[in-house]
Parts: C-alpha cells; sequence; structure tokens
C-alpha cells in the first residue's frame, strides 16, 4: 500500500514539472527582443507592430556602455498604423550602469506598441525593449 501511495504521489510530482517545462516553453516563444545602441544626443525607436490583444507586460533596459547617461525612454502605443501615438509610462534614465523598467498590462486596446529613447549627454548606451504575450492567441 505503501509504494502505490509513493508511486502516485512520484507520478503527479512528474505529471506537474512537465506542465511546468510546458509552460515556460510557451512564454518563451511568445516573446521578441529588439535592442538599439545610442551615442550623445540620439533617438531610437524600437517598434513591436500586430501585438494583438494577449499583452502582458512590456520590459526597458539601457545598459550604459560609456559616459553619463540621461534621457527619457516612452512607452507608447498606435491603433493608426504608426500615424498617432499614444505615451502610456516612462523611463527616466539616470546615470547608472543599468536603468530598467516594467510594465503590465491587464487589458490592451493597442495593435502597436514601441519604446521612443530620447537621449541626452555625452553617453553611450543600449536600449533593449521586449514584450511577453500570454501563449493563448
Amino acid at each position: 500500500m505503501k509504494k502505490l501511495i509513493l508511486s502516485l504521489i512520484l507520478v503527479a510530482g512528474l505529471f506537474s514539472a512537465i506542465k511546468a517545462q510546458t509552460e515556460v516553453f510557451n512564454a518563451v516563444k511568445h516573446t521578441e527582443i529588439k535592442k538599439d545602441t545610442t551615442v550623445n544626443v540620439d533617438t531610437a525607436i524600437l517598434t513591436f507592430n500586430s501585438m494583438g490583444s494577449r499583452l502582458k507586460a512590456i520590459d526597458l533596459v539601457v545598459s550604459k556602455i560609456s559616459g553619463t547617461v540621461a534621457g527619457t525612454v516612452y512607452i507608447q502605443a498606435s491603433n493608426t498604423g504608426g500615424l498617432t501615438w499614444d505615451s502610456i509610462d516612462s523611463l527616466v534614465t539616470s546615470n547608472q550602469v543599468t536603468n530598467k523598467k516594467h510594465k503590465e498590462f491587464t487589458a490592451t486596446t493597442y495593435k502597436s506598441y514601441r519604446a521612443y529613447y530620447i537621449t541626452s549627454g555625452t553617453q553611450s548606451c543600449i536600449l533593449y525593449a521586449s514584450y511577453l504575450r500570454r501563449p493563448d492567441e
């Protein structure tokens, strides 16, 4: 009897581990990362089109290469194919090695999103933008 109960517990644990690995695989399958390098006073625009309604989060990372990092990254959204953009959040960068922003969404009504980075000062850095979508779309 003890062996039967132990076997059932082991099988249940195996199924939950397989389910967790499947969820991680699906999450990775529904992400995209873009990057652009900026130097001194510059502008970087990273756009994600045809997002659909299952957007869960957008992450921004500004990594310093050299100099004094300064500026603002705007998270913007559009339903007009990029003719007009609504600013929905921002990240003000300071002179750190890494500046980060995580923006979660509970409901999405936009089709396109972008990270619009306007830098200032004498610096060189890389802007990374990524999104995470629910895997059921």
